[in-house]
Formats: structure tokens, C-alpha cells, sequence
């Protein structure tokens, strides 16, 4: 070995990448599990927070609805480690997944209600509801209203 050797011990691979003024470059915030389109994703497959805060609308179609839009982001402030969040900053994020595809427009048929209702599109990968849920989709939908009267 020589002195000025850098490759003993692999210190060769602890290489720091750098800016092109020199500094060291600093972390993305995008990193994997990140992502707000995730976290709501990750929301509606947790029992603890589906179906009280998020849930599913119509989970074959990735169709979702947010019931308790300040809980919900106040569970993503804690994630980002960021007190100030509100739904408002929330749902502004969420519009830019408009763009990329990751959310699409919900149709107004009717069908679904008109607020706090977002529906995954071909961009967010991963989304599909637990198969349970599914069945229990289709067979609430299968069900003819009870006449209260």
C-alpha cells in the first residue's frame, strides 16, 4: 500500500457527490415512502386510519374520499415533521399530482359526493385496495336500500 492509496477498505466508495460550485449536495426530500400520494395510499390500507380518516369510495376504480381532511393532515405533518399543516397545503399538493397523472379527475356522475374526493390514475403505482375491501365494495353496492318508513 501507498501512502496517498484511497482504496483500502473501499474509502473509494464513500464518495460524496457535489454541486458543480463544489458544496456538498443535499438530500432530496423525495425519497421512497415520501411522497404524499403514498401516504394516502399507505392511509387507506391501514385499518387505523380506513375508514374513519380516509376511505374508499369505489376501490376497483381507485376512487377514495377524505372523511376527516384536519386529521389527515395532521398525520402527514407529523410524517414531514412539519406542525403548521393544514388540509388547505395539503389538498394543494395533492393538486400537483394532477399534472403527472398520479390523481385524475373524478367524474361527476353523481355517483360519488362532490367534496374531498380524489381518484388515483395511471401515474401512482402500487394502488390497489386490500381484496376484502373490494368484495366488500361490490357487495354494499349489490345491496338494495332499506325502506325506513
Amino acid at each position: 500500500m501507498f501512502a496517498g492509496d484511497q482504496s483500502f477498505h473501499g474509502v473509494n466508495s464513500l464518495r460524496i457527490k457535489k454541486n458543480k460550485d463544489g458544496r456538498p449536495r443535499k438530500r432530496s426530500q423525495h425519497t421512497k415512502g415520501n411522497k404524499l400520494w403514498e401516504f394516502i395510499r399507505d392511509a387507506l390500507k391501514d385499518p387505523c386510519t380506513c375508514p374513519s380518516i380516509v376511505r374508499w369510495e369505489d376501490p376497483v376504480e381507485g376512487v377514495f374520499r377524505i372523511v376527516e381532511s384536519e386529521k389527515l393532515a395532521r398525520l402527514w405533518g407529523e410524517k414531514k415533521n412539519n406542525q403548521k399543516m393544514t388540509y388547505e397545503k395539503l389538498s394543494r399538493a395533492m393538486r400537483t399530482y394532477y399534472e403527472k397523472q398520479i390523481l385524475v379527475p373524478v367524474p361527476k356522475t353523481g355517483l360519488y359526493p362532490k367534496k374531498l374526493v380524489y381518484k388515483f390514475g395511471p401515474g401512482a403505482n402500487g394502488v390497489s385496495a386490500p381484496p376484502q375491501m373490494i368484495a366488500a365494495s361490490t357487495a354494499a353496492s349489490r345491496m338494495e336500500p332499506m325502506d325506513m318508513a
